[in-house]
């Protein structure tokens, strides 16, 4: 099945720009936008023209004029990696201030973590201060934009109706990490208590349960057990059969409840309860006009059903759409690799199917220039890629020249590991600061991370698991650390109840108060503070 851009590339290869604005507004502007105060969509594109070529200096490429300048209600664009996508579509945010007078507090746009939502305000910023110090009344316009990742936009509305979900502190509702994980482990522990089950407990378990517990919250599959069985960290609980799985989350779901908490999953799922409320609606849509989704293939089915519901409504919930909204969704499928968070491979290609209000104009566009890669990359990258055929098609190409792409081919994970340690070993010292192992998951970091210390081979973990930090190895260290120094009590209160016997004569809690005794009373001195 094919699946493409609504983009006549034959024709943009080959038209100039007075025909490409005509060809824009032919096939990307819907009759039910209307400009306001003079303008028209040629006065448009000579205002764009000039913040772009003048105050910004940049010259869009043909794709991404038809980015800017299309004024649909529903817009998607396919933008491959390094192809400008922030730039772009921060000017046209600013496109609907300065042609559409929408306000900034009514602009809403949703990043996918802080860091982007940080980009997104300074680049929004900076290209407004640079339109007001032209000094042209008629295109002053406010710096601000409501910009939020989708969990704190979730947790802002969610916090107006908290009373509702049973809660009444503000300041703790929200579980930490650590809250997450303890609550895990009690709940566990309470499962096997229940039910007779012996069970090995480890961090990976706990961390596979509440990584279950996410996924099947974010996929909306909750009551379609097979269906957990494309969680990837569902094969760290073997020991468990789906029903025992269910029943343990369960009794998390319970406990949460009980001491009025709430997760991260929790905040988007009480969010589409609110919205279903018309009066909440109502509340929602006076606050914002435009939507701004940002790694649109990265939002997961609990996301997009809020976004939907917010914009095209619910008849069975007697809430209309939302007319005189735009939304502009900007991602790729190709990057599409967070499944295992929930994420669904085809929001992009399903985009129209999903927002598909007959009296609204959907379009599909994209970007496709890399400007980031040199072209060889490129190359072996678009070679992968196009062999998807799940996917919107877009002819990936880089505007830089050069590149130098080597394939080494192995026939198992070991002689992979062991060409990649041959491979570090001839590199100089002074050149690993210049190299960078990149890997498919996380957990691949463990064991290449085992193999560089084993080798001698320095190296910084800038995100994945770092050796030896695991529950098990701490304690291990603890405990040797503990042995070479036994005059330093502190050693002693954290390890050395890991290797008394077992008993309610010798618990850390016991063993921290005989320490504590003996500092306050003078006899931990001397030979004496050998344990």
């Amino acid at each position: 099945m094919n699946f493409e851009t609504d983009l006549d590339y034959s024709f943009l290869n080959s038209c100039s720009e007075q025909e490409l604005f005509e060809y824009i507004e032919k096939n990307f502007l819907s009759p039910n936008i209307k400009f306001d105060n003079g303008f028209t969509f040629s006065k448009v594109c000579n205002i764009m023209k000039i913040i772009c070529t003048k105050v910004i200096r940049i010259t869009p490429s043909k794709e991404q004029w038809v980015f800017l300048l299309a004024d649909c209600e529903r817009l998607l664009c396919e933008a491959c990696a390094g192809a400008g996508k922030t730039t772009m579509a921060q000017l046209r945010s600013i496109k609907e201030k300065l042609v559409h007078n929408v306000a900034g507090n009514n602009i809403l746009a949703l990043a996918y973590n802080t860091h982007a939502v940080e980009d997104m305000k300074s680049r929004h910023s900076s290209i407004i201060s640079m339109i007001n110090n032209l000094g042209i009344n008629d295109l002053r316009r406010d710096k601000t934009i409501c910009c939020y990742t989708f969990h704190s936009f979730c947790k802002g509305w969610v916090e107006e109706y908290l009373s509702d979900f049973g809660i009444t502190n503000k300041a703790a509702y929200l579980m930490s990490d650590l809250e997450r994980k303890e609550a895990m482990q009690l709940s566990l522990n309470t499962f096997m208590k229940k039910y007779n089950r012996s069970i090995f407990v480890s961090d990976v378990v706990i961390d596979a349960l509440l990584s279950v517990q996410s996924y099947i919250a974010e996929t909306l599959t909750i009551d379609n057990v097979d269906a957990w069985k494309m969680c990837p960290n569902i094969s760290d609980l073997s020991e468990l059969n789906f029903d025992e799985i269910k029943t343990i989350l369960d009794i998390y779901t319970r406990y949460k409840s009980l001491k009025h908490k709430m997760d991260f999953t929790d905040l988007v799922d009480n969010m589409y309860k609110i919205c279903c409320r018309k009066e909440v609606m109502r509340r929602i849509r006076a606050n914002y006009q435009v939507f701004i989704l940002d790694e649109y293939q990265d939002f997961t089915p609990s996301m997009i059903r809020i976004i939907k519901l917010i914009l095209e409504g619910d008849p069975a919930l007697d809430i209309e759409s939302f007319g005189g909204s735009r939304l502009t969704c900007i991602g790729d499928g190709d990057q599409s690799i967070y499944g295992f968070r929930g994420t669904d491979p085809d929001n992009c290609v399903r985009f129209k199917e999903t927002f598909s209000s007959p009296e609204m104009l959907n379009r599909i566009t994209a970007m496709s220039e890399n400007r980031r890669c040199p072209e060889e990359v490129i190359k072996y990258a678009r070679a992968v890629i196009e062999s998807n055929s799940r996917r919107i098609n877009k002819p990936i190409q880089s505007i830089k020249p050069g590149g130098n792409v080597k394939v080494n081919e192995y026939v198992s994970a070991e002689d992979e590991m062991s060409q990649l340690i041959q491979k570090l070993r001839r590199i100089p010292q002074t050149d690993l600061k210049q190299t960078c192992i990149c890997y498919r998951n996380q957990s691949s970091s463990y064991m290449i991370g085992l193999q560089l210390v084993r080798a001698g081979i320095p190296f910084r973990v800038a995100k994945g698991h770092v050796p030896l930090t695991d529950k098990l190895s701490q304690s291990l260290f603890d405990v040797l650390n503990m042995l070479s120094y036994p005059d330093v009590l502190s050693w002693a209160d954290r390890a050395l109840y890991k290797v008394v016997p077992k008993s309610s004569s010798f618990t850390k809690k016991v063993i921290s108060e005989v320490i504590k005794t003996a500092v306050e009373t003078g006899k931990a001195t001397g030979d004496s503070k050998l344990f």
